[in-house]
């Protein structure tokens, strides 16, 4: 049985510069007594967000999942795709007739260890094609990008098909799944895509990793193609250490931005790496950002001012082993601020979406607030505070807890908390005989602004206090639920 929780707070801490979000953060954890990730998100048309990723039914049934919400991040329908075997579901988009699409690998079906695994989905969840491809050895889908005939194109690798052990494989379908062509890219050793893009002239572009060619190790790998899939040009980047691209975007200058990591950064062992190209994929710049230890980038997107927004985990910053790292770029790759969200355990990220007020919707999972194993993390962030220069704030001075609002209020409000240190505490909800009714937090808090959401759909009318309970900093502020 699924269990999604609430967790309605806050964990940010900024390493470079101070940015306040102006709206309330959410996140919401989704999982059962397994291992559940999410590897994509996205925003639906109606505001809400649907993801990817897998569940575990047991140690040998694994189905891909794809879930919608609504705005709020509650569940409106979710499905899980699969056999008696393994199935990973890697990348989700929203097509045009309004459903959503799939892409990742089944172990169930097909003719190997594992084919490529496709299925469209309608707007309410409903099953509509499923397609595999494969040969007799190991295949899988990564990415996804719908396309402007209103079909897909698929980028993954195959060790079936192509020159080496593994290649780039590019299947093109129609809007029913169906393959319309394919194509393989690739020396002879390993070669894998991750990222896959319709550019503005209808070709193609691929990104990964490259073994096969460029200046040893793993390099990051960039191929272009036609629109029947006809190899224009591709490009490495990278060193004698292993370079790897995991997402890539066309920017808005006909460019390409290429997120990876790389093992010569400099500051540790592995660090997020960012590659500029323009229109040719000549290198234009590179950056690479971390700490002493390991850092592991996983997505970026675009923002609406040309720069980028970067995600995937970290092991240098945060409050425990490993991490949510979010980062925020200028056009020129200029750190403007970074953000860890986690807890003590493990927690990672695979996906970064803009949403359409400005902010982002972050898709990932964690060990820190799971009940057993692995649960997604979906968390929902206020605007982006660098596109608003007025919303760069200074370190808080004061603790404060505000005073709730709406009150009184009818089933839900918001409470505001400032600190002006880092500090574990919790924020618990007594009843007016001092009793305890619900916890809403307990754990480690950054310095800064925390808005969090009490939710008081199963309680009572009456007379509550909420109070912040921590080693340095106490205080309570009365709320009144009217039903």
């Amino acid at each position: 049985m699924k269990v999604l929780l609430t967790v309605a707070f806050h964990i940010a801490l900024s390493h470079f510069c101070w940015a306040q979000p102006v709206d309330s953060l959410w996140s919401r954890m989704l999982g059962g007594t397994g291992t559940d990730q999410c590897t994509a998100v996205l925003q639906a048309s109606d505001g809400g967000f649907v993801f990817s990723g897998r569940t575990d039914y047991s140690p040998t049934d694994v189905d891909a999942w794809v879930v919608k919400t609504n705005p709020l991040g509650d569940i409106e329908w979710s499905r899980t795709i699969g056999g008696g075997a393994a199935e990973l579901a890697f990348d989700v988009v929203a097509h045009s007739g309004g459903g959503y699409a799939m892409v990742g690998y089944t172990a169930s079906y097909g003719a190997g260890l594992a084919d490529v695994y496709f299925a469209t989905l309608s707007s309410q969840g409903e099953i509509q094609d499923i397609s595999f491809w494969g040969g007799t050895e190991y295949e899988s889908g990564n990415a996804l990008a719908a396309t402007a005939d209103g079909g897909f194109v698929i980028g993954g690798e195959t060790s079936s098909f192509g020159a080496g052990s593994s290649d780039f494989w590019l299947i093109k379908t129609d809007g029913d799944g169906a393959a319309s062509w394919t194509q393989t890219y690739g020396g002879s050793q390993q070669d894998i895509c991750y990222a896959v893009r319709q550019v503005t002239d209808g070709g193609y572009a691929l990104a990964g990793y490259t073994t096969s060619f460029g200046s040893g190790g793993a390099d990051a790998w960039l191929v272009r193609t036609s629109s029947s899939g006809q190899i224009l040009w591709s490009r490495t980047f990278g060193w004698a250490t292993d370079d790897v691209t995991y997402d890539m975007i066309q920017t808005s200058d006909g460019g390409f931005a290429l997120a990876g990591h790389t093992q010569n950064g400099g500051s540790g062992e592995r660090d997020f790496y960012l590659v500029k190209t323009d229109a040719y994929g000549t290198q234009q710049w590179t950056h690479s950002y971390g700490g002493v230890n390991d850092e592991f980038c996983r997505s970026i997107q675009q923002t609406s001012d040309g720069g980028y927004i970067l995600t995937g985990s970290t092991y240098s910053f945060g409050t425990g082993s490993q991490d949510i790292w979010l980062i925020r770029l200028s056009s020129s790759g200029a750190l403007l601020w970074s953000r860890t969200f986690g807890g003590t355990g493990t927690d990672d990220c695979n996906s970064v979406a803009v949403t359409s007020d400005g902010g982002f919707v972050l898709g990932g999972q964690t060990t820190s607030f799971s009940a057993t194993q692995w649960d997604i993390w979906l968390i929902r962030t206020g605007v982006d505070p660098s596109l608003e220069a007025e919303d760069y704030r200074p370190l808080l001075a004061d603790f404060a807890l505000h005073p709730i609002f709406p009150n009184p209020f009818n089933n839900a409000a918001s409470i505001t908390l400032d600190l002006p240190r880092d500090v574990s505490g919790s924020v618990v909800v007594y009843d007016a005989l001092g009793r305890m009714a619900n916890t809403l937090y307990e754990g480690p808090l950054s310095a800064g602004r925390h808005a969090l959401r009490f939710n008081a759909n199963n309680m009572s009318s009456g007379c509550y206090f909420v109070r912040f309970e921590s080693a340095n900093y106490n205080a309570a502020q009365r709320a009144v639920l009217l039903k």
